[in-house]
Parts: structure tokens; C-alpha cells; sequence
């Protein structure tokens, strides 16, 4: 694997629907220790990026990959990235215990390491618990456990902050920039823009099924309306004028400068 293949990276991705919808000619990288933020209105197609990365849907046209390899082809893909994306995907008769010693068997985890990720997700307490009878918050802090169960490099985190409290996010932001400075990449879509720029370190704008701006946090806000200081007053602007800012992407792609329109981003 060489130095350009390493991270979380989609090349010219293209993946249509025959009700319409999709990506169309999506190229990003989640690199390596940084935690990249994946943007967009509802419908953008942050979805459906992340499931095709994760080898749960097919595509059209171009590549995505992890550390250079489709997840179909990973020797062991649950070491190479770890990954959650559906809310209510838990049997809620089960407890958490029970669910995560079953995806520890399939995943060929010591059954030991259960206890540890119950308590790294701070539910020990609760592990014997129906998970019908958890919080939504509680419900993610599970879903991070099994993304985190087999120690993988990589994290893919769809929508991970959505019913969190103000502590469980703090608790997930330390999380994530912790698994970033070990060396691994994060990807992690989310609504939540002022949360996402406190979270983030590179930001990837999809619109319309396309990326509409990607760069470092700071070069994204420093390209915006003139005056601004948040990613959520560039994320608006750029929306709305469908408009690229200035700088690199993240990936070190340069990208042309966008004219300036009374000191706002065109």
C-alpha cells in the first residue's frame, strides 16, 4: 500500500438509483489521524457513499476503498474498519451484552473484549439491560461499541451524535480525536454542523449527490461570507450558490479559486 492509498477514499463514485437519487462523479479521501466530516442536506447522498465504502451496496462507476482495497476484497474487514449505520438496528429483546457476543463470534473476537468496549462506551452498568429499554442516546453509545469491537483501524460513523446529551457528545468528540491521533481515519456524517466543526478536522460538502467543497475546516471557513466564523454560515452559503471555496481538498488536490461577490463566497 502506498502513502496515497491509506485512509478511507472514493474516486469518481458514481451510484444510481432507478427512482432517481444517488452520487454521481464523488472523489474524497478520509485520511489518515483526521477526523473528516461528511456534510449535506438529507438526500445529498452521505448515505449512500458510506454504504457503498462498506461494501453494502453496489456502484455504478468508479472506486471506493480502504487503505487501497474494496471492503470485499479486506482479509479481515472488521480489523480494517469498523463501522455503524443504522439506528434501530438492534433487536430490542436482546441485551447489549448479547448483541455484541454475537458480533464478536462472527467477527472472531475474544469474547473478553466484550466487557472492555461495554465499558469504553461507558454501558457497563446497563449491559445486561433489554435494549428496548435504552435511551436513543444509549442505543448510539451501542452502536459505537460494535463499531469499536474488534479494534479497527479505521472508523465509519453515520450520524453518530443524533441523540446524544451535551456530555455523550463531548464524550464521542474525545473518542474519535483519540482513534484520529492513533493513527486512523474517521468518517463520520452528521447534521449537526456547529457540533461537527468543535468534532472535524476536514469537511466534505455533498450536494445533489455531488461534492460541492471539500478542504480543511479552517480554509472552508476562512472562504466564507465575509465576517463569517462558523462552518454553518459557509455551509449555507455554499449551498445556496453552489459554489467551491478556494484552497486544496483534502485529499491535496488543488482547486480553483471562486470569484468573490461582496466578500461572500459565489
Amino acid at each position: 500500500m502506498s502513502r496515497s492509498d491509506g485512509g478511507i477514499r472514493c474516486h469518481g463514485l458514481t451510484k444510481t438509483y432507478a427512482g432517481g437519487g444517488g452520487v454521481r462523479g464523488v472523489s474524497f479521501t478520509a485520511a489518515p489521524g483526521r477526523v473528516t466530516g461528511l456534510l449535506g442536506p438529507n438526500g445529498s447522498g452521505k448515505t449512500t457513499c458510506l454504504k457503498v465504502v462498506l461494501g453494502l451496496a453496489g456502484h455504478d462507476e468508479g472506486t471506493a476503498t480502504i487503505d487501497g482495497t474494496p471492503y470485499s476484497q479486506l482479509t479481515s474487514p472488521t480489523r480494517a474498519v469498523g463501522a455503524c449505520l443504522d439506528v434501530a438496528g438492534f433487536p430490542p429483546q436482546h441485551t447489549a451484552a448479547t448483541v455484541l457476543r454475537s458480533l464478536a463470534v462472527r467477527s472472531r473476537v475474544p469474547a473478553e473484549r466484550v466487557e472492555e468496549v461495554l465499558g469504553e462506551v461507558e454501558l457497563a452498568d446497563v449491559g445486561r439491560r433489554r435494549i428496548g429499554q435504552f435511551s436513543l442516546g444509549m442505543v448510539q453509545r451501542l452502536r459505537v461499541a460494535a463499531a469499536l469491537l474488534a479494534r479497527p483501524h479505521h472508523l465509519v460513523l453515520d450520524e453518530p451524535l443524533n441523540g446524544l446529551d451535551p456530555m455523550g457528545i463531548q464524550w464521542l468528540r474525545g473518542l474519535v480525536r483519540r482513534h484520529a491521533e492513533a493513527g486512523g481515519s474517521v468518517l463520520l456524517s452528521t447534521h449537526l454542523l456547529t457540533e461537527a466543526q468543535l468534532t472535524v478536522d476536514d469537511v466534505v460538502i455533498l450536494h445533489g449527490g455531488q461534492v460541492l467543497a471539500q478542504a480543511p475546516l479552517p480554509t472552508l471557513v476562512e472562504s466564507g461570507p465575509m465576517g463569517a466564523a462558523s462552518l454553518e454560515s459557509v455551509f449555507f452559503a455554499l449551498v445556496e450558490r453552489g459554489a467551491a471555496p478556494p484552497g486544496r481538498g483534502v485529499d491535496g488536490t488543488p482547486r480553483p479559486a471562486t470569484p468573490m461577490t461582496n466578500g461572500g463566497v459565489r
